[in-house]
């Protein structure tokens, strides 16, 4: 579901990134053309996408520049909007504004950077209230790449850099990535609407072969920090087909009993959580296995087990995708 906001005073807010590079983005709807400024998201006071005072072309605010970019937006449609920068308190940063994966429009750090991140309002509240829709939030404390920018329009989940993600919000206030950085409600309430309908884990390129499209196993401990995430993906052993590099990796298993085992990582006696985000237009046609043990030989000796939820690992971990087509 999308979250609705009906310009009485409602939208979202939370500490804003003030230092150092980032990158938000979400998919919005406008609802209604409001023929004014209509805030969308920002990072902090400084750096934040607005509409113009038209109520339907984009403009990127710096702090000091408000710049618009691409056509005006129709009402009643889905844009993926994305703003990234690579150092929000320097005047020499680079920000950049997207949409639907392509920039339209460029500005600047800023010396003075302050205040929150916000969703459907600005720091100047009334009347920049936006009446329409978000859904599908995300937040780096670094800036991605056009390339990345794309490829995360395209899935729900997060797929590129964990250890810098800042913040996944699925529709809801509450924060998924494990930092803990959850919205507020600002305002009046926000009600529950459609939502664009993108896959949870990205798009295959051709829709129509039998191929699983696998693009993120990863595990993290829940007992120490989430700086301690474990991608395990890298170095993919097995019958299956891998194509890119780290985050990035694509996994496609063609036949029953194709498999694909990850490295063995050493993850520490800790609880750890696997996530497993694949598209494919049959189902359910993948299953994700996971063993482990207190040294690498004995994590290679154990049996495989199919993951079922967070476990305390033993030390190592090595984690399989199995075809079961």
């Amino acid at each position: 579901m999308a979250r609705g906001y009906d310009a009485s005073n409602d939208g979202m807010k939370q500490s804003g990134i003030t230092d150092g590079g980032f990158t938000i983005m979400g998919w919005f709807y406008l609802e209604t053309d409001k023929n004014d400024v209509t805030a969308l998201m920002q990072i902090n006071d400084n750096q934040a996408v607005r509409t113009d005072t038209d109520g339907q072309t984009l403009v990127l605010w710096d702090g000091v520049t408000g710049t618009p970019g691409g056509s005006p937006m129709v009402t009643g449609t889905y844009y993926h909007i994305a703003l990234t920068c690579t150092d929000v308190n320097n005047i020499a940063g680079t920000t950049t504004l997207y949409r639907d994966g392509v920039s339209i429009a460029t500005g600047h750090g800023n010396s003075i950077v302050s205040g929150s991140m916000r969703i459907g309002n600005s720091a100047d509240d009334s009347p920049e209230y936006l009446h329409g829709r978000s859904a599908y939030l995300k937040a780096w404390s670094e800036e991605l790449s056009e390339e990345q920018v794309n490829i995360e329009r395209n899935r729900v989940s997060p797929l590129f850099s964990f250890n810098s993600l800042y913040g996944w919000w699925h529709n809801t206030n509450e924060d998924y990535s494990g930092q803990e950085n959850d919205f507020s409600a600002h305002g009046g309430s926000m009600t529950d609407e459609d939502d664009p309908g993108i896959p949870w884990g990205g798009h295959q390129a051709e829709f129509g072969e039998e191929l699983i499209e696998k693009d993120t196993a990863w595990g993290h401990d829940t007992d120490v920090t989430q700086d301690n995430i474990r991608d395990f993906l890298w170095n993919w052993t097995g019958t299956g087909e891998v194509s890119g590099s780290g985050d990035a990796e694509v996994i496609c298993l063609n036949n029953p009993g194709e498999y694909m085992n990850s490295e063995v990582v050493h993850t520490g006696a800790y609880t750890v959580t696997l996530h497993q985000n694949y598209y494919n237009e049959t189902g359910d046609d993948v299953v994700l296995n996971c063993r482990h043990g207190a040294t690498e030989a004995a994590c290679l000796a154990a049996s495989w087990v199919g993951y079922t939820g967070s476990f305390t690992s033993l030390g190592y971990v090595q984690v399989q995708l199995m075809s079961t087509l």
